[in-house]
């Protein structure tokens, strides 16, 4: 804290001879299996996301005989279909109420 004067608590030394003994073991493993897993997902969707076809088509018809629609019209038709793609599969409010369910419902909180 800021006006602490002494040293309150200290993380153990890292030693690598230890092994499993070792205090930071776990998290260690923790952190390369979730590392491990993540990877893992991120292909897996780039996979998945490649296998996709998409045709957007543009129904529009142009104003005159000797022009063409304008580009602009199907980038924003792109963009606006990537932006509905992009939308957030979780909700804060429902988060925040599981967490709250945890720490206080269940004292979870020390």
């Amino acid at each position: 804290f800021k006006a602490q004067s002494e040293v309150f608590i200290m993380l153990p030394s890292n030693n690598i001879f230890y092994d499993a003994g070792n205090n930071y073991f776990l998290f260690n493993l923790a952190f390369q299996v979730l590392f491990w897993c993540q990877t893992v997902n991120i292909t897996y969707t780039i996979i998945d996301q490649c296998q996709n076809s998409i045709i957007l088509l543009d129904w529009e018809r142009p104003k005159r005989q000797d022009c063409s629609v304008s580009t602009w019209r199907t980038v924003l038709v792109a963009n606006e279909f990537n932006r509905m793609q992009a939308k957030r599969s979780t909700s804060i409010e429902f988060s925040l109420i599981l967490v709250g369910f945890f720490m206080t419902g269940l004292n979870q909180y020390d």
